[in-house]
């Protein structure tokens, strides 16, 4: 899709800030695309793939106007179609992680210690560890940049 709307985008030009020559054509190549991962569901890649879309609209010189109308938009549909019950859970977690600090929200937490005890400048490669001596779980892909940090 992103190679795609990029070339879109490059053969479209001043053009993509119409209406009917920017903006509905947009949504006529990346909702479906949105529509069918949302269906899964997978809201991260969802969200995902409809921001890198919008990011590049906005960037491939689209009307600001029709692009906050279309994330005003979208988060009216995303309430409409209904979230399922862990979804609204993991975004109450995501929120406010501490309120689920055994649970959904213990990885986060995780996360935010380690940078936090990583100060300013960091404890050093390999150096990654939380209170009580244990390491960062999953620390060389979820957490990667709680290990950089």
């Amino acid at each position: 899709m992103v190679v795609y709307l990029a070339h879109w985008f490059a053969k479209r030009g001043t053009k993509v800030r119409g209406l009917w020559t920017g903006t509905i054509p947009f949504l006529v190549i990346v909702v479906p695309y949105v529509a069918l991962v949302f269906k899964e569901p997978d809201l991260g890649t969802t969200m995902v793939i409809g921001l890198t879309g919008f990011v590049m609209f906005f960037l491939a010189g689209a009307n600001f106007a029709h692009v906050a109308a279309m994330v005003v938009l979208a988060v009216g549909a995303l309430i409409a179609a209904g979230l399922r019950g862990y979804q609204v859970d993991r975004i109450q977690a995501w929120i406010n992680p501490w309120a689920y600090p055994d649970t959904i929200g213990f990885h986060t937490i995780q996360g935010l210690m380690a940078l936090g005890l990583g100060g300013i400048l960091g404890a050093g490669l390999g150096e990654s560890r939380l209170a009580g001596g244990l390491f960062l779980p999953n620390a060389s892909n979820d957490y990667i940049f709680a290990i950089i940090g």
